[in-house]
């Protein structure tokens, strides 16, 4: 188990406890999160959804760790230049270091700031899990059916609100 993964487990376990103590909302609640797509894009909404507790994001954004997420987002944007990248890969060496988890955390964080669009895109096409940590469907067409109909996403995007 990878360091961010545990350091996000108990974050959630904190999270739960203290949510438990100020309100009787159940931990699993349907959380609403930032739109997650390109202008002018087909898109199909999914409207609410449970995210798991490991995406602060979403789940706790004033937690302290969603609050990292943020630095780490105005540190590749003041590493990136005014014009910003439009293109930001997550990856490691390793399996399991939490690749996953922190794209879709910074993807999130990357959203909610006023005017930016974000796609994220699941490049693990054998055992990609993005739908699974945001609680949506498995979609039929994912990173290779678009890139064999030469880049066309004809649907294969999912809106996140």
């Amino acid at each position: 188990m990878s360091k961010i993964t545990k350091a996000l487990e108990k974050a959630a376990r904190e999270r739960l406890l203290r949510q438990q103590d100020q309100t009787t909302v159940a931990a699993g609640s349907a959380v609403v999160v930032p739109v997650l797509s390109p202008v002018g894009a087909a898109v199909r909404p999914v409207g609410q959804i449970e995210v798991d507790p490991h995406i602060v994001s979403a789940a706790d954004p004033r937690s302290p760790v969603a609050e990292q997420y943020r630095i780490l987002r105005t540190n590749l944007q003041s590493k990136l230049g005014r014009g910003g990248s439009r293109v930001i890969l997550v990856t490691s060496a390793v399996h399991s270091e939490g690749k996953t988890v922190t794209a879709i955390n910074l993807a999130m964080t990357l959203a909610r700031q006023e005017g930016l669009r974000v796609v994220l895109v699941d490049g693990d096409l054998r055992r990609g899990t993005v739908h699974r940590w945001l609680g949506v469907e498995p979609q039929r067409e994912g990173l290779a059916t678009a890139l064999a109909r030469d880049g066309s996403l004809n649907g294969s995007l999912v809106q996140l609100q």
